[in-house]
């Protein structure tokens, strides 16, 4: 059991904090009914994208040696292998035997835009990504080549330099007997100064954990008053801000993470220009 200050002013505080919350919270609902709506609307077209895909390409890559990175080597995020251990983006292979390990085939077509994105085993497409462009804006639909079903949807924006602004991914519900449902999403959201990347902001968007729901209940159940005054709802959303810091040669170096709890410092796990 934890115990919660009852002064004003940390009343006032955690107030102003569930206030943000609620906000993202509200932000990120509307964002699920939103993708659930552009899966619906994918979902029929899902072999003619792609078979149109596979048609368009005319040079293949390959990679493995992946960890927790979408997309593998491609994936669009430029921060994730920075701040998280143990995540990799492979490498790609310049040469392939009927032995070598593949994980992801990637298609480009003519005008070298990545169109595809194979995940495979045992040399078999068990999914299949396809990339769809529209502006400033790729959406990505990932197919389950088992059933032709849709198991996740990214969407990239990029600004007039063709830097990334955002990156959001979300994962579809794996019951195929109710509607569409988007279980998780997370929003990378980057700007730029003259160093080069200089601050994102993560918001994640998440199932609520009963057995968290159960702590924040049993704690105040013996504190009705302070529950009110607080006014403490289900919250599935999390925020935080990276801001980076870049050595004299370019190289971001190291971040420091901004979140309710406070600011921790941290060496960036690689150091890249960006």
């Amino acid at each position: 059991m934890f115990e919660i200050n009852e002064t004003p002013e940390c009343i006032e505080m955690i107030k102003e904090r569930r206030n943000k919350e609620l906000k993202l919270n509200d932000f990120m609902l509307s964002e699920k009914n939103r993708l659930a709506e552009k899966v619906d609307y994918y979902t029929p077209l899902l072999k003619d994208l792609r078979e149109l895909a596979v048609k368009s390409a005319v040079r293949k890559e390959y990679s493995n040696n992946e960890s927790g990175m979408y997309r593998g080597y491609y994936c669009p995020s430029p921060v994730d292998d920075l701040i998280i251990g143990g995540c990799r983006r492979g490498k790609l292979l310049k040469r392939i035997t009927k032995g070598t390990n593949l994980e992801r085939e990637y298609l480009f077509d003519s005008n070298n835009r990545l169109v595809a994105v194979n995940s495979l085993l045992d040399w078999k497409a068990v999914r299949t990504e396809v990339l769809i462009y529209e502006d400033n804006l790729v959406t990505g639909i990932d197919i389950d080549n088992y059933d032709n079903s849709v198991s996740e949807i990214s969407e990239c924006t990029y600004n007039s330099d063709n830097k990334i602004k955002s990156f959001l991914t979300a994962s579809i519900s794996s019951n195929k007997t109710i509607k569409t449902t988007i279980e998780e999403i997370e929003l990378e959201k980057y700007s730029y100064d003259k160093s080069g990347l200089n601050e994102v902001e993560i918001i994640s968007y998440y199932k609520s954990c009963k057995a968290i729901k159960n702590i924040i209940k049993k704690s105040f159940e013996d504190n009705l008053a302070l529950e009110t005054k607080l006014d403490l709802p289900d919250c599935d959303t999390s925020y935080e801000r990276y801001i980076f810091h870049h050595d004299n040669d370019g190289f971001i170096d190291k971040y420091v993470i901004i979140n309710p709890y406070g600011n921790e410092e941290y060496k960036a796990l690689r150091k890249v220009k960006i």
